[in-house]
């Protein structure tokens, strides 16, 4: 009970892992520890009765699981697995481990006539947080994959939105992922000698606010549960008041910082691609970022089609509640209503949608 009070404890007070009242922590207490203990015990003792077996039966069982680990990695959906587990990845290793993705999977392949073969343009997609950057890198990798452009990325040393500024990628890359807050790619690519085409994905601000929103209440990435943001969201006494501390606590410096990239990249000469043509039409939305990028119409048919299961329009409600990006799944429509309600109506939040607004064509 001691161990456990030690473990359990840190988790109650910082509100963590659905935690919410004494009588939770003190059944935890009385019944799942006491019932790790007994079982370790338990099978200790099991396991020291068996008999050791011979060297050539370990050596078999290991030869025969290294065989199993090798097709069972040789014949999984990566990607699949990946979107499975991201809901308990830290934060802080989600890039590095997209970043490790986009090289094994492309950098390797044969480059084929997306581009003109004397073409040293490197490729860039922005998205701010919030704002299209999942979406962004499915289709980045969609194109490398189809191209053979060796994609880079970048990596953060920490998690949080707002946040840092992001790392830029630590090698040389055909296609580069600036996402969330890389600043630094423009100076990353002139180190390189480099010319690039860009394409920035643009969310409506009051979209961006709406969507954190719900993600952080939902609980959507390891981040916002372990920090305790997902409780504290969840148990205020109304949605104002939620959105209120939300506003205070990330939603105005997201929306300030996330503004800021979108214009940063529009100043580097990228390519303003609004995120709301994704829903109105889906499949021109994405022929715009190939546009912008100069891959050759030939290409085009091939990387829309690979892009299909990207397309929210075509998914069921089922598989909206099961994504833990698309977080207005996981609410009720009267919740949904109030969210939209505070932000339609809270003169703050509405001098700082229209003055960003003005700042970029949001709506093209």
């Amino acid at each position: 009970v001691g161990c456990g009070l030690v473990h359990h404890a840190a988790l109650f007070f910082w509100g963590m892992r659905g935690y919410s009242d004494v009588g939770t922590l003190g059944m935890t207490l009385a019944t799942e520890w006491p019932a790790l203990i007994v079982g370790v015990f338990a099978c200790t003792v099991a396991v020291r009765r068996v008999p050791v077996p011979p060297r050539w039966a370990v050596a078999a069982a290991g030869a025969a699981g290294v065989a199993g680990l090798g097709l069972f990695l040789g014949t999984a959906d990566l990607e699949a697995q990946i979107a499975d587990a991201m809901p308990y990845i830290p934060g802080e290793w989600m890039h590095t481990l997209g970043t490790f993705v986009f090289k094994q999977k492309s950098c390797a392949l044969p480059r084929n006539t997306c581009l003109d073969p004397s073409d040293r343009h490197v490729l860039v997609m922005a998205a701010a947080a919030k704002g299209g950057a999942m979406l962004a890198a499915k289709i980045f990798l969609e194109v490398g994959v189809h191209c053979g452009l060796c994609l880079s990325g970048g990596s953060r040393l920490g998690p949080g939105i707002p946040g840092e500024e992001e790392q830029v990628p630590t090698f040389e890359g055909d296609a580069l992922l600036a996402v969330i807050n890389m600043r630094g790619w423009p100076a990353h690519l002139q180190d390189l000698g480099r010319p690039h085409r860009c394409v920035v994905l643009a969310r409506d601000p009051a979209e961006r606010i709406r969507s954190l929103y719900l993600y952080g209440r939902s609980g959507g990435e390891y981040w916002v549960r372990s920090a305790g943001i997902m409780t504290r969201l969840s148990g205020a006494n109304s949605t104002r008041e939620s959105m209120e501390d939300f506003w205070q606590i990330m939603g105005k410096g997201h929306a300030i910082q996330s503004h800021e990239y979108i214009r940063f990249n529009q100043d580097h000469n990228c390519r303003v691609v609004p995120y709301s043509g994704f829903k109105k039409n889906f499949n021109a939305t994405v022929e715009d970022i190939l546009g912008g990028w100069g891959i050759r119409r030939e290409h085009w048919p091939a990387i829309v089609a690979a892009c299909q299961k990207y397309d929210f329009g075509r998914w069921s409600a089922e598989q909206l509640r099961k994504d833990p990006h698309h977080s207005a799944s996981k609410f009720d429509p009267t919740l949904l209503a109030e969210v939209k309600d505070w932000i339609a109506t809270t003169p703050e939040v509405q001098e700082l949608v229209a003055s960003q607004r003005m700042q970029v064509d949001y709506a093209r």
